[in-house]
């Protein structure tokens, strides 16, 4: 079952405003009576009303404003703009407005009938809707205070709608002031959107109002689901939502569009195009060709800007979205990673040493770059001249030069190393080191008072040794000095991610037998262990899982590993000589981390082969 979205009363659980029991008296009364739990949290006098709908607005991505508590003489206005009838049947009041931005409080932003709004409301003017949170109570004495004469009060057109002068009134511009929003809000921003674009062949125009809304609440959703990716997969029938989350793909029921498991058809090109739009660099009619972008975004719940990574690809059904949320507000200090004490020990004896080479290995996804980034931050101070050469630079980092790898205008790997052996540089990280020119550049840099940090894709620590030695120039066929390699190396981290288990849910749990040996582990060395597994709540969406943690190979270069490398020893007897220097395999880390109730012998199978 995928995660669904973050609840209310979890999320006033989590700020300490409503009891766990209460939270649940209120979904036992929304069952029984009929009703969403936020109206029975209010109804059950548990919290007030706005206590709730600001809760609400939080948790959707938007704004509250108490709908009965608006300036008189703006509403003068603002009603007048919208017909009574179409009030009533929304429940909505028309709180602002800014050119042809419209802004309405509503009790849910996410109430599919909503997106009915844009027709019976615009009637085909151009323009954009955003909503904002009221409680339902609120909703209701607004109604009849803007509109006493009920459904039937008819507005008056919108072109010869006048206001008083003043604060709060028409501007000279023709837009009229946020009807006091939050601490008497500002006016709304004027945001670029795209223009309606083509239909499906079989569809015709669609209004991309309601899909504006639709992508930035996908966006929060998924950050708030702590998602590292969002997908969006045209199919013959639709377009399926997925989201990314601790490694794992979930399909996501569309917020606002419950009963659809997809999203509508005539919906794929304007999806795209309001990407696009956001991304203020991609060409909107270009389909035929993959693009790439990245933005920056705010979202409400975080204090930094959030970085997207956007890639479109154009498949059968039409073009595929992915965007990756890189959340700089998530570099975790190096005891933070899941390192075990010697392990951690040995990475921090290596990156502060004054040269040499630290190599990061696994598949992509892993977190290969979340350890770099981490151990740069650990050692990063003023009196250092620290340079990165990246593709894509997915962190930003205080007091740190970083380089965006740009092919295309020569800006290489090797163009950018060696312009830093000119910068006077003490730290150099290399996104990945691949090809025979970058690893001699690197490894000569490790040799003459550098300390060098990259990645590179093998599967463990020791086929690291081995791959470094195959890698040889493509004209002359030379590789780079055993000796050479033997000297620089300092240190070798293989390593992969393990979901955690929900801490909101863990409980002891027995395995039988056969679990065991189905992960290729014998019962008898988890005797005496008492394991553990979620049981699944609202807090994982049902999963059991929350969170990731690393498991590693930390592979130290001793003097004997440092003999074997010099003879080009094979990665099975680096192997062995790394086990007797104390390293910990991938599964020995894996299987540590289970007996520790971090983690699951499911998670133990799916992470790690032996």
């Amino acid at each position: 079952m995928p995660p669904p979205s973050k609840t209310v009363e979890t999320l006033l659980v989590e700020k300490g405003s409503l009891t766990a029991e209460q939270a649940e008296a209120a979904q036992k009364d929304a069952q029984a009576n009929g009703g969403n739990v936020a109206a029975a949290i209010v109804r059950l006098k548990f919290l007030p009303e706005e206590t709730v709908a600001k809760a609400i607005a939080e948790l959707q991505g938007t704004r509250f404003v108490n709908a009965t508590a608006l300036k008189q003489e703006v509403m003068d206005v603002l009603s007048k703009l919208v017909p009574g009838d179409v009030a009533y049947k929304y429940k909505a009041i028309l709180v602002g407005k800014r050119l042809n931005r419209y802004t309405f409080a509503v009790a849910d932003p996410l109430d599919p009938s909503l997106i009915r709004l844009n027709d019976d409301f615009l009637r085909g003017k151009p323009g954009e809707i955003e909503f904002w949170v009221s409680g339902p109570g609120m909703i209701d004495e607004a109604l009849a205070k803007y509109f006493p004469g009920g459904p039937a009060k008819k507005p008056v057109p919108a072109a010869s709608a006048s206001a008083p002068g003043g604060e709060g009134g028409m501007t000279d511009s023709g837009s009229i002031r946020l009807a006091d929003g939050p601490q008497g809000g500002p006016e709304l921003d004027v945001e670029v959107v795209a223009e309606p674009g083509e239909g499906d062949a079989d569809t015709g125009q669609v209004d991309e109002a309601p899909i504006v809304r639709f992508v930035n609440q996908i966006i929060f959703n998924a950050v708030e689901l702590g998602a590292s990716d969002i997908h969006l997969d045209p199919m013959e029938e639709g377009v399926q939502l997925r989201y990314r989350i601790d490694g794992v793909l979930h399909d996501i029921p569309p917020p606002g569009l419950p009963d659809h498991k997809l999203l509508p058809k005539k919906w794929k090109r304007a999806l795209a195009a309001v990407v696009k739009v956001k991304t203020k660099q991609m060409k909107i009619e270009e389909r035929r060709r993959p693009q790439d972008a990245k933005i920056k975004i705010k979202v409400p719940s975080r204090d930094k800007p959030i970085d997207l990574r956007v890639s479109t690809l154009p498949i059968v059904w039409g073009e595929k979205i992915v965007m990756r949320i890189l959340d700089t507000g998530k570099l975790f200090g190096l005891n933070e990673l899941g390192m075990e004490p010697e392990e951690l020990a040995k990475l921090e004896k290596a990156i502060h040493m004054p040269q040499g080479m630290c190599l990061v290995t696994g598949p992509t996804g892993s977190g290969k770059t979340n350890t770099l980034y981490s151990a740069i931050n650990a050692i990063n101070s003023r009196d250092k001249n620290i340079m990165t050469a990246e593709n894509p630079v997915e962190f930003q980092l205080p007091g740190i030069n970083q380089v965006q790898i740009n092919i295309d205008q020569g800006m290489t790997f090797p163009a950018a190393l060696k312009a830093f052996l000119r910068q006077d540089p003490n730290i150099i990280l290399v996104g990945e080191v691949r090809d025979f020119e970058e690893v001699d550049i690197a490894v000569k840099a490790a040799m003459t008072g550098h300390l060098v940090l990259s990645t590179l894709h093998t599967n463990d620590a020791p086929s690291t040794v081995t791959r470094l030695l195959d890698i040889r120039d493509p004209v002359s066929g030379a590789g780079t000095d055993p000796g050479i390699i033997a000297s620089a190396l300092t240190i070798v981290i293989a390593q992969r991610l393990m979901r955690r288990i929900c801490k909101n849910c863990k409980k002891p749990f027995q395995y039988p037998e056969e679990a065991f040996r189905g992960a290729g582990l014998n019962p008898k060395d988890f005797q005496g262990v008492e394991l553990m597994k979620g049981e699944g709540c609202p807090t994982c969406g049902k999963t059991g899982y929350k969170g990731r943690v690393g498991i590693y190979e930390v592979m130290d270069m001793t003097r004997a590993m440092r003999d074997l490398v010099m003879v080009r020893a094979d990665a099975n007897k680096l192997r062995d000589q790394a086990l007797k220097d104390g390293m910990s395999t991938l599964r020995m880390s894996a299987i540590k981390k289970a007996k520790a109730g971090v983690s699951t012998l499911e998670e133990v199978r799916e992470a790690t082969i032996e």
